[in-house]
């Protein structure tokens, strides 16, 4: 999806692209690439390298023959690009990274309706998106019945092969990242977060971590701050008086 939507621009324009797609996930681009010949596209319009990111795309960021670099990931990261990019021939940068998109849910609204759009919000594609809702701000009036609502919404989600089409949940792509969740929500709970739904590593096998949700969640805790980039709701309150 986001290979898609970032070389299309590029290929309208004229240009040729160059991808580095995740070391966990090559598969993907290279049939991309594939389907891509298949339909015409010449050779060496598109071109898939895969491996280590801290080695390809330091060298794409540097090289000079290369015009424009797009990234998406983490803002660490993100700031060692800029500076490649800008220290060998100035490139033209856009940077797609870490955030925490806030959703807020006023009294007056459809109760049902909000909670259906709030879980679609946070747990679409596991909650690996990067527009992801990364914060759930909730009137303090409802605040009760709508986390309830959450907790009997979220337990519908059919978890499973994600390869069969009546699941909506599948597992995640790797260990580290399973591990990373599981300590996004220990910091989380350190903190005064409380976990009313989820949060442990699903007895199953396969690497698989549950649609999660924490409440009172306040502005200084872990959960609030960083993303997870995963299946995590992390629910506040604030006051409607």
């Amino acid at each position: 999806m986001m290979l898609s939507w970032k070389m299309s621009a590029c290929l309208a324009a004229g240009n040729t692209v160059v991808h580095k797609p995740a070391g966990v996930t090559p598969l993907t681009a290279l049939k991309f690439a594939e389907l891509a010949a298949l339909a015409g596209i010449p050779n060496g319009v598109i071109n898939i390298v895969t491996g280590s990111g801290a080695e390809i795309g330091k060298v794409l960021a540097e090289h000079p023959d290369v015009r424009k670099v797009g990234f998406t990931g983490s803002t660490e990261v993100g700031a060692e690009v800029m500076t490649s990019c800008a220290s060998s021939n100035i490139k033209k940068v856009s940077l797609e990274l870490g955030g925490k998109s806030p959703l807020i849910i006023f009294p007056d609204c459809d109760l049902e309706r909000a909670v259906k759009q709030t879980c679609g919000a946070v747990f679409f594609n596991k909650g690996e998106n990067c527009i992801a809702a990364g914060r759930i701000f909730v009137a303090d009036s409802i605040y009760d019945s709508f986390l309830k609502k959450l907790v009997d919404e979220t337990k519908k989600y059919v978890i499973g092969d994600p390869l069969d089409r009546s699941t909506a949940h599948g597992p995640q792509n790797h260990k580290a990242h399973l591990n990373k969740l599981l300590e996004f929500v220990k910091k989380s709970k350190e903190g005064g977060a409380k976990v009313v739904y989820g949060g442990e590593r699903l007895p199953r096998p396969g690497l698989f971590f549950p649609p999660t949700i924490l409440s009172e969640v306040e502005d200084d805790n872990f959960a609030a701050i960083e993303e997870s980039f995963g299946p995590i709701m992390c629910v506040s309150r604030f006051d409607d008086e």
